[in-house]
């Protein structure tokens, strides 16, 4: 699918595979297989947000990836994030969505908003004592 469908349809959460369509390349091409590996991947929509448009300056609508975080002993050191845009040549696959029930967490910054985390339910839903209802989740008996 396009990356002007995805942004259209997939909601945050949502594990993405991007691709060029080549096949991947053998290990023992190593600079192929490093530029193949950066328009081939996965990664969980976490941003979306529209494009501007000013007087002499043009900017498409954009989604944001989320492709690993780095860390150890429970420390992250480094998040690894990718930007692109709707224009954007690669193909797009919804591999998965979040469920119902299941917890996104929501943070807004600068009116853009970001899916910090996607888990399955929490604890506190699973004993019946959730204090925040959640779209699309029905509560347990």
């Amino acid at each position: 699918m396009s990356a002007q469908y995805l942004y259209d349809t997939a909601p945050l959460g949502s594990l993405i595979r991007y691709s060029n369509g080549e096949p991947r390349p053998p290990e023992r091409f190593r600079r192929k297989l490093a530029a193949w590996n950066n328009d081939n991947g996965t990664g969980r929509l976490v941003e979306r947000y529209p494009g501007q448009v000013t007087d002499n300056y043009r900017s498409p609508a954009h989604f944001m990836l989320h492709l690993a975080t780095y860390g150890t002993q429970g420390v992250i050191v480094m998040t690894v994030r990718r930007a692109y845009s709707v224009e954007s040549p690669l193909n797009f696959e919804i591999i998965d969505v979040p469920k119902p029930g299941q917890v996104r967490v929501l943070t807004t910054f600068r009116e853009r908003t970001n899916c910090a985390t996607s888990r399955p339910t929490c604890h506190r839903q699973k004993h019946g004592c959730a204090t925040i209802p959640i779209p699309g989740c029905a509560p347990r008996s």
